[in-house]
């Protein structure tokens, strides 16, 4: 079965012939191919990967953000599974190994797995000794409930049958945010598995897209509020609306933090929920904010258990 890996790419000629060196120099299980999207650089990553067409499907477009990039890369690649690498993010040695197992069961759609927390804020760079399933709690099957809590899943750590876009269809090309309502919509459609360990490593750096916290999830917000309104049962409106009222009370939060009036946001999407039901949300979500909070005062620094040394960038 073959497996087309998809790393978009934008200014970062630095990074960029490392990122596709570690890529090529894995030992798959399967047929692989690399299939990496210029997003429009003006910085010479375009010269850099020239180096490379022979051994990469490379593809350029005009700047529209990452989950355009992915979703052309998704239109041109040819594997039946598909999996996603940023150019700052680094796969453990036996990702695939461990996680193609779990698609032996036809209606896994998607497999995931933890991620170790590399924070490049600091100097040097630092492991942390919480993962990413330390802010949200993973789950296996169908529906999407568990994202109720949040988005569980790293994308650098997504291993999806191809299939699961032609049911589900492509990402928004929104800035941020696609891929949490991607992995819900297709957790309605497909059962979702998971390998309850680190597969890669997840680069916290100022640079990231969410570093401006109130923002990204400003857009977040902006996204399920939309996503509310087409949804296509009861059941799955009700969880959309949790996850926008989660997201109005973490942007009441970022923004306190920020030093900017703590408003909570647009609620015209949950003017049909019972306060008695909003009230059970905010202590399922307080409590859970809790618990985040106190992993983050015992974890400290560090190599997180489980997680392994990849090299350095």
């Amino acid at each position: 079965m073959k497996l087309s890996i998809l790393m978009p790419v934008y200014n970062e000629r630095t990074l960029i012939a490392d990122a596709v060196k570690q890529a090529l120099d894995v030992a798959y299980p399967c047929e692989i191919e690399l299939v990496v999207v210029d997003d429009g650089s003006r910085d010479g990553t375009a010269d850099v990967l020239q180096r490379y067409r022979s051994h990469i499907t490379l593809l350029s477009s005009p700047h529209g953000g990452a989950y355009a990039a992915r979703n052309l890369a998704i239109r041109q690649s040819r594997g039946a599974l598909v999996a996603f690498i940023d150019s700052d993010d680094v796969w453990h040695p036996d990702r695939l190994e461990c996680q193609l197992p779990l698609l032996d069961d036809p209606e896994v759609g998607l497999v995931f797995g933890d991620a170790c927390l590399v924070d490049h804020r600091r100097d040097p760079a630092q492991r942390l000794r919480r993962t990413f399933f330390d802010g949200a709690s993973p789950f296996r099957g169908r529906g999407g409930s568990g994202f109720t809590r949040g988005n569980c899943i790293p994308f650098s750590s997504v291993l999806v049958r191809r299939r699961c876009f032609e049911t589900c269809g492509e990402f928004a090309p929104v800035r941020v945010g696609a891929d949490y309502l991607k992995w819900f919509e297709i957790a309605h459609r497909h059962k979702l598995d998971y390998v309850p360990r680190p597969v890669c490593d997840y680069v916290i750096h100022r640079g990231s897209l969410t570093h401006d916290t109130a923002g990204a999830i400003a857009a977040r917000l902006a996204l399920f509020s939309d996503a509310v309104a087409s949804a296509p049962d009861p059941d799955t409106r009700i969880e959309l609306q949790q996850i926008v009222l989660n997201h109005r009370w973490l942007l009441a939060i970022a923004r306190l933090r920020a030093g900017a009036r703590p408003t909570l946001g647009p609620a015209e999407r949950l003017r049909d929920v019972p306060r008695t039901i909003r009230f059970s949300w905010w202590l399922g979500f307080a409590g859970r904010a809790l618990a985040r909070r106190l992993r983050r005062v015992v974890g400290g620094t560090g190599r997180p258990r489980g997680c392994l040394v990849s090299p350095a960038r």
